[in-house]
């Protein structure tokens, strides 16, 4: 079984950089602000927070080093032992991280204007639409918009909606990304086949993710409807606007969803979860029991939840992490996974083990026989698509006349060896 110590006997092993990021994170997501600030005291050397931040921006989650950072008064030198020109390049590095964080809040600020200019266009066309994830999310579980690194709008309509949804925002100066060879009708057709459709609009470069399913593209697919999320929404204020986005129970399960999707590779999923555990002490742990024996996901959700509580010491009932733990294959995907963030912190990298992860973590989390045949039609639909259907990556790497695009098939196999030889190489020679 996967206990609490296990991933601390895996942190003893790395190296103490790795140690002080994972403790210096842990209390950022467990902390509130106002206990941030009475640490006066700090829980890092200012002289080391460079380094911690780094790696943070590195893992796409700068903006809670930094917020925890600014709380701590950890963001200042005033060591008299250092010399000036240590202190001078120490100043240097904040100013360019203050300006990489003002950047990022003009970011979020343009990103969230946009989503209610979008979202209100979308709603006087009757059209049932549901943000989530990016600053929706960011609100809902940091309190700001601030906290949360993201570079799109991602909003779920019904599938019935999708393509009037699709054409609204072309209308409104958008340009579906990758659609450039298609005709008007393949495109529509294509964007249903994925469920999903990636916009940018060309002056404003604000990328919109419009999804006709929760999880889409074929990455992990499931027999559960998950439209069953919009039978539970719950408000979010923005501003002046108010947005009907995920219950927080919904929320910890579609997380859970959304991390085994990409694998668990994403540290900012793990603290995203962390977080929401950890700030709603109300949170109904029976109603997420029941929820998920239903929707058939049990193992997936129980193999999130032991990841954050292992890893990030999230604080999950422990009722919850006993029955999490009798699943002996989400202790062992806990393990695995922990490992594998740890290892990729400090700067180690096992191709062998990423294959591995990303060949079978997916087959290993679905529990049941039914969804792992749901899985494998996804595998084989995604794979259609990659094997069909022409893309930018290949139009840029042979401009061919559209009487020719047919020869593409044929180029692809090199176009793909060509852009991943060095991945190849490595594995190839390691």
């Amino acid at each position: 079984m996967t206990k609490h110590g296990d991933t601390s006997q895996i942190l003893q092993k790395a190296s103490l950089q790795t140690t002080d990021f994972f403790s210096t994170l842990t209390s950022f997501t467990s902390n509130s602000p106002s206990q941030l600030q009475q640490d006066s005291d700090g829980l890092i050397l200012k002289d080391n927070w460079l380094c911690l931040y780094e790696l943070a921006r590195r893992f796409k989650i700068a903006p809670i080093f930094f917020n925890g950072l600014r709380l701590q008064e950890s963001l200042s030198f005033s060591d008299p032992h250092q010399s000036e020109h240590s202190i001078a390049f120490q100043n240097t590095c904040l100013f360019a991280v203050i300006k990489q964080q003002q950047l990022h809040k003009r970011q979020v600020l343009k990103m969230t204007y946009e989503l209610i200019r979008v979202m209100n266009v979308i709603a006087q066309s009757h059209i049932s639409a549901v943000p989530f994830k990016g600053g929706i999310l960011s609100q809902k579980i940091y309190g700001d918009l601030y906290h949360r690194s993201f570079d799109d709008i991602d909003i779920i309509v019904n599938d019935d909606d999708f393509l009037a949804c699709r054409k609204l925002l072309i209308d409104q100066g958008y340009i579906p990304a990758g659609y450039e060879h298609l005709s008007v009708e393949k495109a529509e057709r294509f964007s249903v086949f994925l469920g999903e459709c990636t916009l940018v609009h060309p002056r404003s470069k604000v990328c919109i993710d419009l999804h006709g399913c929760w999880l889409g593209n074929g990455k992990l697919t499931l027999s559960t409807d998950l439209s069953v999320f919009t039978s539970r929404l719950e408000s979010v204020q923005i501003a002046s606007s108010s947005f009907d986005t995920l219950s927080r129970e919904d929320t910890i399960i579609f997380l859970c969803l959304s991390g085994l999707k990409d694998s668990w590779t994403s540290l900012k999923t793990v603290c995203d979860l962390t977080v929401l555990i950890n700030t709603s002490s109300d949170l109904d742990w029976d109603f997420i029991h029941v929820e998920i024996q239903n929707m058939k996901v049990e193992r997936i959700v129980y193999s999130g939840l032991l990841l954050a509580y292992s890893l990030m010491k999230a604080s999950v009932p422990r009722n919850v992490v006993n029955i999490a733990m009798s699943d002996k294959k989400a202790a062992w995907i806990s393990r695995r996974v922990s490992q594998r963030i740890i290892d990729r912190v400090d700067g180690k990298y096992s191709w062998s083990n990423e294959i591995f992860l990303n060949c079978f973590l997916k087959w290993i989390s679905i529990k049941y026989w039914q969804e792992r045949v749901f899985y494998i039609k996804g595998i084989f639909r995604r794979l259609a698509c990659l094997a069909f259907s022409i893309n930018s990556h290949d139009m840029k790497f042979l401009n061919l006349h559209r009487k020719l695009y047919f020869l593409y098939f044929f180029v692809r196999p090199f176009r793909l060896i060509f852009d991943y030889k060095s991945s190849i190489l490595k594995i190839l020679f390691k």
